[in-house]
């Protein structure tokens, strides 16, 4: 089956639309089949969200009059629901990949924090013994609009929300901390070396703290199972009908 790719004007109600297409063949031709109510439960639709997947079998449950048996309908963005939906099988994943559970948003957050406090004060006692001896060090201690180091648990928290982002967006697009590094214009130096300390926190210490507690991020985790699944669909090219969407 030749892979094929459509698209949904913005404008259009992009469930509705879906599910008008796929039950009218306009997506796939001979799926589902007209003459056999049970064809339906073939295939596979992947969704990018929890919300989508069930608002997706909401409308075709409608539209065929409640009586359907629908197709799997898998969220992509929580691998763990379509883990128990036997949609990633276990020929796809190394013999110790479960040794590496992901680490809840909320857990990870407050890690972050931590290790965010611990540098915090360092660079104030640092700040404090040695005193201010150039522009950065008097911009960072007396100006309002200057560098400054997160000084409540708010700022804190934030910091640690921001940093699990780019933890994130980095882990997805597979690159490495020392492009990050190399991306900074060397006339800024005396910044970009608070900056470089703050990130430290994500590149060494984050990664020695997830292989001590044998856990991993959940972006990472999911990451890395969905290429493993596109791995396994590229190599077996299952029959069965497989829909991305979204």
């Amino acid at each position: 089956m030749r892979p094929r790719l459509y698209t949904i004007p913005a404008s259009a109600d992009f469930i509705t639309t879906f599910a008008d297409a796929l039950l009218n063949n306009h997506i796939l031709e001979s799926w589902p089949r007209a003459d056999d109510p049970l064809s339906l439960a073939e295939g596979t639709i992947l969704l990018p969200t929890q919300r989508a997947a069930r608002a997706l079998a909401e409308t075709l449950s409608t539209k065929l009059g409640g009586g359907a048996i629908l197709p799997r309908i898998t969220p992509l963005g929580d691998v763990d629901e379509a883990e128990d939906a036997l949609l990633i099988a276990e020929s796809a994943f190394g013999e110790d990949f479960e040794e590496l559970p992901a680490i809840t948003e909320t857990e990870r957050r407050l890690v972050l924090a931590k290790l965010i406090q611990k540098w915090s004060d360092q660079v104030r006692d640092a700040i404090k013994i040695e005193g201010p001896r150039n522009a950065l060090e008097r911009a960072f201690t007396t100006d309002e609009g200057g560098f400054r180091v997160a000084s409540s648990t708010a700022d804190t928290l934030a910091l640690a929300t921001a940093l699990g982002r780019l933890i994130d967006t980095l882990a997805i697009h597979d690159v490495q901390w020392s492009q990050v590094h190399k991306l900074v214009p060397t006339d800024h130096d005396e910044y970009w070396d608070i900056s470089r300390k703050f990130l430290s926190i994500a590149a060494e210490l984050w990664p020695q703290h997830c292989d001590e507690k044998r856990y991993m991020d959940a972006a990472l985790r999911r990451h890395r199972v969905l290429n493993k699944e596109a791995q396994r669909l590229a190599r077996e090219k299952p029959a069965a009908p497989l829909i991305a969407a979204g």
